[in-house]
């Protein structure tokens, strides 16, 4: 019993017998909690960036200028998309290729789904156009290449799923296609914006 409270306890940093003070369950689970959130905190340089959230609310509330608003969130949400990519990809290595690939598509995606959820509701079909198809242009091209470049600097072959790449590329593909075709029918039939 001893030595089960000396492993949880060590867990913190102090043992429970070291310390004289018994905790409970709720106290252990809660100090685990906040000691992994600290960890994933300082895990990356990036995060420190999370000290501009409060500024970037202050910055909506008071009204400090669009300007200063958009900098300020955009800096608060680059250490949260990291954060988002590195959860993802942790919940994959446990959910299998299938599904993990299905979680990395869903969450990897997360930023432009809100972005096409509140420009939906304001009625810009435009931003949410060219969100989805900057999103997979870069997932297409720039991540693909940037993969190949880094991969070609360290391994003079590389090796690859053949089936997975093509089916992925002919998806992009596809979406791409997909959301772009309507404009050219549109200018040649002569609609508004409103009917595309």
């Amino acid at each position: 019993s001893t030595q089960r409270l000396q492993t949880q306890g060590s867990y913190q940093g102090v043992t429970a017998a070291e310390s004289g003070i018994q905790s409970s369950p709720k106290q252990r689970s809660l100090g685990r909690d906040i000691s992994l959130t600290w960890n994933m905190v300082k895990g990356s340089y990036i995060n420190i960036l999370l000290l501009v959230a409060p500024f970037a609310i202050a910055s909506y509330l008071h009204d400090w200028g669009a300007g200063p608003t958009f900098l300020l969130n955009f800096l608060t949400m680059m250490p949260l998309a990291s954060m988002l990519s590195n959860f993802t990809e942790e919940l994959a290595l446990h959910l299998g290729e299938t599904l993990g690939g299905l979680c990395n598509a869903t969450f990897g995606n997360a930023v432009e789904v809100v972005i096409a959820v509140l420009a939906l509701r304001q009625g810009q079909i435009r931003v949410v156009q060219a969100s989805m198809l900057g999103s997979i242009l870069s997932n297409l091209l720039l991540v693909l290449g940037t993969c190949f470049f880094m991969g070609g600097t360290r391994f003079r072959e590389q090796q690859f799923n053949t089936t997975n790449a093509s089916a992925n590329t002919s998806l992009l593909l596809l979406s791409s296609l997909a959301l772009v075709l309507p404009t050219p029918f549109a200018a040649y039939n002569e609609f508004n914006n409103a009917q595309v």
